[in-house]
C-alpha cells in the first residue's frame, strides 16, 4: 500500500535554520570539514600503501618462481613492471598522502567536537558568559585550530559547500547521542551530557577494544601460520628452500600491512581511557543529588573531557610513531624490490622531505608545557630518524639488494636483451659501489 505523497511530505519537520544557533553552525561546518578530510585521507593511505606492500611482496615471489619456472614471456615483463610501479606508487604516496596528516584531521575534528559540547553546556570557556562572548569565544577556539594546522604547514581540509539545512541534518548524525534525540545544536544538561557524550563514547572504547584485539590475534595466527610454512619448506628439501623467501615475504607484508591498519597498537590506550572513564561514571551515579551543585558537576566534566584529552594525545603521538616507521620500512622494501630503479626514481632524500622532515607534527595538540616540549619532539624525532618497529624486526629483512638482485639475474636469464630494459641494471648490478647499496 503506497503512501499519500502529501501526507508523507507533510509529517516531515521543517528545518528554519535562521533559528539555530550561527556559531554552532560555524563549529559544525568545520567539523565537518575535517571529519570528512581525515576519512577519506585515511583511506588513501592506507590502500597506496597497502598496494605498495603487495606489489613488493609479489615481485619477490616472482623473482623466486622464475629460477623454477624460467624468466620469459608474461613473467619477465611483470619483473619489469612492479619494481618500477612499487617506485611511482612510493612517490606518489609522499607527496600526495602523506603518513600524518589525516591524523592531524582526526584530532581537529576531535577538539572541536569537544568545544561544541562544552559550549552547549555553557563549561569550561563558556561558563558564565552572554551569549555573544559565548560565540566569540567558539570562533577564537575554532579559529585556533585552523592556526595551529597553518603554523605546522599542514595543507587545510577542502572546503565542501553545504547548504545550512543539509548541515543541521549530517551534524546530529554525527553526535554521540544521535539515537537519544540528540540534535547537536540544543542546549544540555549535565545529566544529558553524561548520557550522550560519556556513555556514548565509553561504548565506542569498548568496540574498538574488541575489534582491535581480534584484528591482531588473527593476523598474528596467520604470520604464524606462514612462519610456520617457511620452516617446513627449508627441512624438506628436494629443491624447495628457495620458496623459503617467499614465505618470507608474505610474512613480512602481513606485518607491514597490520601496522598501517595498527591492529594491536590502540586497544591499550581504549582501555585505559574506557576505564577512566567508568570509575567516574561510578563516583557519578553515587553522588546524591543533594551535592549536584553547578559546580560538582562543572568539575565532573572537565574530568571527563580530560580522559578525551589524554585518549586524544596517547592516539596521535602513537599514531604518528607507528606510521612515520612504517614510512621507513615500507621504503626500504622498494629498495629491495627496485634496487637501482628507486634510486634513479626517488631518492632517500624526498622520503626525507615527504615524511620524516614534518615541523611541528610531532608535538602534541593540546598546551605541552614548555619543559616537555623539546623531550618529546626529539623522542619522535629519534624514531622518525629510522629506529625500525618492534614488530617489523621480528621478521629479518634480507640484504637491500637481495631481492633486486634476484629480480635482475631472472631477467638476465630470459634473454639477452635485459640490458635494454634495465641498462642501469645491467651495467651496475655487479659492481655497485657500497655506499649506495643501502642509502637511505
Amino acid at each position: 500500500m503506497s503512501a499519500n505523497p502529501k501526507t508523507a511530505t507533510a509529517t516531515v519537520p521543517k528545518i528554519d535554520p535562521s533559528t539555530y544557533d550561527p556559531a554552532l553552525l560555524a563549529a559544525w561546518r568545520r567539523f565537518l570539514d575535517y571529519d570528512r578530510a581525515s576519512s577519506a585521507q585515511k583511506q588513501i593511505h592506507q590502500r597506496t600503501r597497502q598496494w605498495i606492500i603487495l606489489i613488493g611482496a609479489l615481485a619477490s615471489a616472482l623473482a623466486v618462481l622464475s629460477t623454477y619456472l624460467g624468466g620469459g614471456g608474461v613473467l619477465r615483463i611483470l619483473l619489469i613492471i612492479l619494481p618500477i610501479a612499487s617506485v611511482g606508487l612510493m612517490n606518489y604516496a609522499v607527496q600526495f598522502s602523506t603518513s600524518t596528516g589525516w591524523v592531524e584531521y582526526r584530532v581537529s575534528a576531535e577538539l572541536i567536537r569537544s568545544q561544541i559540547y562544552l559550549y552547549r553546556l555553557n563549561a569550561g570557556p563558556y561558563k558564565d558568559k552572554d551569549p555573544h562572548a559565548k560565540q566569540a569565544q567558539l570562533l577564537a577556539e575554532i579559529n585556533g585550530i585552523d592556526l595551529w594546522m597553518i603554523q605546522h604547514n599542514i595543507a587545510m581540509p577542502q572546503i565542501k559547500p553545504i547548504s545550512d539545512t543539509d548541515l543541521i541534518q549530517q551534524a546530529a548524525s554525527k553526535t554521540e547521542g544521535r539515537d537519544k534525540g540528540d540534535d547537536g545544536f540544543a542546549p544540555i544538561r549535565p545529566e544529558n551530557y553524561v548520557d550522550w557524550r560519556v556513555q556514548g563514547q565509553f561504548g565506542w572504547y569498548i568496540g574498538k577494544i574488541e575489534e582491535d584485539y581480534t584484528a591482531m590475534r588473527r593476523n598474528r595466527i596467520v604470520a604464524l601460520v606462514i612462519a610456520g610454512a617457511g620452516s617446513v619448506l627449508a627441512g624438506v628439501g628436494f629443491g624447495l628452500e628457495g620458496l623459503v623467501a617467499v614465505t618470507t615475504a608474505l610474512g613480512t607484508a602481513l606485518t607491514l600491512i597490520s601496522e598501517i591498519r595498527m591492529y594491536g597498537r590502540t586497544y591499550r590506550i581504549y582501555y585505559e581511557a574506557a576505564f577512566d572513564l567508568q570509575t567516574i561514571l561510578n563516583e557519578w551515579k553515587v553522588m546524591p543529588t543533594a551535592q549536584r551543585t553547578p559546580e560538582t558537576e562543572a568539575d565532573f566534566v572537565t574530568r571527563f573531557e580530560e580522559v578525551f584529552d589524554r585518549e586524544r594525545r596517547k592516539w596521535r603521538e602513537e599514531t604518528i610513531k607507528t606510521q612515520l616507521t612504517n614510512e621507513q620500512a615500507i621504503y626500504t622494501q622498494v629498495q629491495q624490490v627496485a634496487g637501482s630503479q628507486a634510486e634513479s626514481l626517488m631518492s632517500p632524500q624526498s622520503l626525507d622531505a615527504g615524511v620524516s622532515d614534518r615541523p611541528g607534527l610531532l608535538l602534541t595538540r593540546t598546551q605541552v608545557s614548555l619543559e616537555k616540549k623539546e623531550e618529546v619532539v626529539a623522542t619522535v624525532e629519534h624514531i622518525a630518524d629510522g629506529q625500525p618497529a618492534a614488530s617489523a624486526a621480528d621478521t629479518p629483512a634480507p640484504p637491500v639488494e637481495t631481492v633486486a638482485e634476484a629480480i635482475e639475474g631472472a631477467l638476465r636469464n630470459a634473454d639477452g636483451e635485459t640490458s635494454k630494459a634495465l641498462p642501469e641494471a645491467a651495467d651496475e648490478a655487479d659492481d655497485r659501489p657500497a655506499s649506495r647499496k643501502r642509502q637511505r
